[in-house]
């Protein structure tokens, strides 16, 4: 690879160069012509991508009023969804609320019981215990 760079280097006005440039073309040209058509295509053909399926054929014509008949149907369910989407949502604010208020009220016991029996929020209990006394 070294030697085809610097053969290479001139900027492509090296005879070397071309003459190696057209025998790969002539080697490319040959070994095409070479393979036989029929093994060509079937070689392509093995290759080429799968065909869609057929679409499916059309639909009958529906008379209007089966029409309007389906659209209300789907326009009902869609607005029944909504409905049991808002009364989720509204469920779930009041869960989460329930929640809110269940922790503030255990941090405030949390706190209550900790004032009166005098411990320290940073320190686990026993940690006072096993403290060497301060030197005067």
């Amino acid at each position: 690879m070294h030697i085809l760079t610097q053969l290479l280097a001139d900027d492509g006005a090296s005879p070397l160069g071309w003459a190696l440039i057209a025998a790969a073309l002539a080697l490319a040209v040959d070994a095409l012509a070479g393979c036989r058509t029929d093994s060509a295509a079937a070689w392509l053909h093995s290759h080429r991508p799968a065909r869609r399926p057929s679409p499916a054929p059309a639909l009958a014509m529906m008379d209007p009023l089966a029409q309007w008949q389906r659209v209300t149907a789907i326009t009902d369910h869609a607005l029944s969804q909504y409905e049991r989407a808002t009364e989720l949502d509204d469920r779930a604010a009041w869960e989460l609320d329930a929640a809110d208020a269940a922790l503030r009220q255990l941090r405030a016991e949390l706190a209550a019981g900790a004032m009166q029996s005098g411990g320290s929020r940073t320190e686990p209990p026993g940690e006072r215990a096993h403290r060497p006394p301060l030197a005067a």
